[in-house]
This record gives C-alpha cells, structure tokens and sequence, in this order.
C-alpha cells in the first residue's frame, strides 16, 4: 500500500474518547495562543514603560517584553501550544487541522474588549461561516484512526514514493538555503 493502511500495523484505533480529548484540546490550544497573542500585543500598545529602561542592554530601548503582563502572554501563549501538541497526538490529523483556525474565532470575539478593534458584520458572517465549516470538519471527518507507531514508520522507510516524495522535499530544501545563502552575499 503507498502511505500506509489496514495492514501497516495491529494496533487497535483509539477509542472515540480520544477523538472527543484531541478536539477539545487542540480547541483550548489554539483559544490559549490567540489569547496570548493579544495579551502580548496589548503590552506592546501600551507605549513606553520608562522603569523598564534600565533593565534592557540597550539604553533607550523599551523592554516591554521584560515586563509581567507580556510575560504572562508568552506563556499563556506556550501553553496553547502544549495543548496542541497533545491534542494533535491523539486525534486525526485531516480533522483537527482544519481547527487551526479557530485562533480567527477567538480573536474576533475578544479583541475588541482587548484591542479596542472594530468588528464588522462583514466579519461575524465570515467568521461564522468558519465556525459551520469547522464543526462540519470535525463532526464529519474521520473519527477513528491507525495509531502512528514503530512498524508504520518502518513500513514507510522502505516505501519507495515515501523517500521519492521525502528525497525531493530535502532536495528542494538544500537548493532553496543554497540559493539563499548565495545571493546574501
């Protein structure tokens, strides 16, 4: 089989319970990241902190990210991707990428409160539509799956359009650095 299937290993597919943990995971991870996000960048906006001048190597340098609250949105944001990780491990990966976009959501309902940003009805349809789209996704897609493990990757190391496909990728990588490293010069 070309990318895996039945036969690639014997190990029983997860129960639907960790389908359920990995959407709500990957849910609260990407709500952690926007919130984060718009918590450093509320920091950033807040002009100038002059007592924290001094702490940065660079006089006359604000060092707002040295300062509690933009601090606190680092790791609110670190987290949201701790959530991620263990969401995105557990479930389907064609279902829960589509969740990535959930960050759209969340930042729509909340940066107006936190950014004092303006939200349009144009936007609210569109993120609803999102939203449909996202549950559609979720509800619809693939709920069970083959656990990645040891003898599915062995299976794929000797599957000739596995390294066709992965030799051309790092191909690609190497002339693109090269090409970029040449023409820094």
């Amino acid at each position: 089989q070309l990318f895996g299937g039945a036969r690639a290993s014997r190990a029983e597919p997860p129960p639907p319970l960790w389908w359920a943990i990995s959407v709500c995971a990957v849910l609260i991870g990407n709500t952690f990241i926007a919130l984060g996000l718009m918590q450093q960048k509320r920091v950033h906006r807040k002009g100038p902190s002059q007592h924290r001048r001094d702490l940065c190597c660079c006089r006359g340098v604000d060092a707002y990210f040295l300062s509690p609250e933009w601090i606190c949105g680092l790791v609110t944001f670190l987290a949201g991707h701790g959530f991620c990780f263990i969401g995105l491990a557990l479930g389907a990966q064609s279902v829960l990428a589509c969740l990535n976009c959930w960050c759209v959501v969340v930042s729509l309902l909340c940066a107006p409160s936190m950014l004092g940003e303006a939200v349009s009805a144009c936007k609210v349809l569109a993120v609803l539509l999102v939203v449909v789209g996202c549950a559609w996704v979720t509800l619809s897609g693939p709920q069970r799956y083959h656990v990645f493990t040891v003898d599915r990757l062995r299976m794929y190391l000797v599957n000739q359009a596995f390294l066709a496909v992965s030799g051309l990728t790092v191909l690609t990588a190497c002339v693109l650095a090269g090409h970029a490293g040449f023409t820094d010069r």
